[in-house]
């Protein structure tokens, strides 16, 4: 009985161990209102129902913490910001980010992204070259053109480690997805197009 409260008592104590504890301040200038929304992570990403209302005062600021591994992804006002454990100011002025003491760069960069719906891209791409082969190549050309300002500022050490590994990982999975439609969009354009 011991031995299983301990085992019990050790693997609690290491899954706690690995959630760290993010601190946030967040100053809102010329907002509309004096509410900041903040998606909340699930499972380190932010997600759409887990959001929080939070109002802020006189001093337009906000201080919201939350546990996390690694990273997480969160949205506020709409913005997406990739948190690190540890305090991280933020500033938002009529609701865009403007400054952040961590990874400024990278995340004005990543909000600047071309976000455009994965069909309207693949138009393009396809008028260039319908076989899967050319469409392959294109995409990985795109991606790596996408990767490359974030890997300029990785060697400049403007953004983190793990920073840069969570960017990449993300456009690496959006590609993807892209390439997982490519034989079936090709077939699909190649019949439509005789």
């Amino acid at each position: 009985m011991k031995r299983i409260i301990l085992s019990i008592l050790l693997i609690t104590g290491a899954i706690n161990s690995f959630a760290q504890e993010a601190k946030l301040n967040i100053k809102s200038l010329n907002a509309k209102n004096n509410t900041v929304i903040i998606q909340t992570p699930v499972d380190d990403t932010w997600f759409y129902p887990a959001k929080k209302e939070v109002k802020f005062g006189d001093d337009s600021a906000v201080n919201y913490s939350l546990k996390i591994n690694k990273l997480a992804w969160l949205r506020i006002n709409n913005n997406t910001v990739l948190i690190e454990p540890g305090t991280t100011h933020l500033v938002f002025d009529k609701g865009i980010l403007v400054q952040s003491d961590k990874n400024k760069e990278g995340m004005l960069l990543f909000s600047k992204r071309n976000a455009e719906f994965y069909q309207y891209r693949a138009r393009d791409y396809y008028k260039k070259d319908s076989t899967t082969a050319g469409l392959y190549q294109l995409l990985e050309n795109d991606k790596n053109e996408t990767l490359k300002p974030y890997a300029e500022l990785f060697s400049k050490q403007k953004i983190s480690v793990n920073f840069y590994n969570e960017i990449k990982r993300y456009f690496f999975n959006r590609t993807d997805n892209f390439a997982s439609r490519y034989p079936n969009d090709s077939f699909k354009y190649k019949a439509k197009n005789k």
